[in-house]
């Protein structure tokens, strides 16, 4: 699958994706518009930002942080008496 495929996909389902850069930055957001070289994405701190084809490294849907697994409870023992001297 190309890339271009991936950002069609993306863009048509309206979910948010994490985009990896050549410089080393992560973006994530909403695709908001795909054009011939570049693509714009809503990010929620700094806005729309246009980001041209060759900056991009990877592009991954974003993990939702808010789901968490439940921790599984220990279980604790009864503490051991300590023996009278």
């Amino acid at each position: 699958m190309k890339l271009i495929d991936r950002y069609n996909i993306y863009f048509l389902s309206l979910s948010k994706i994490t985009v990896f850069l050549s410089n080393g930055r992560i973006v994530r957001g909403h695709i908001i518009q795909l054009h011939d070289d570049f693509l714009s994405i809503h990010d929620r701190t700094y806005g729309p930002i246009d980001i041209p084809f060759q900056s991009v490294v990877a592009v991954a849907p974003m993990s939702n942080l808010r789901k968490r697994t439940k921790k599984k409870r220990v279980v604790r023992t009864q503490a051991i008496p300590l023996s009278q001297a």
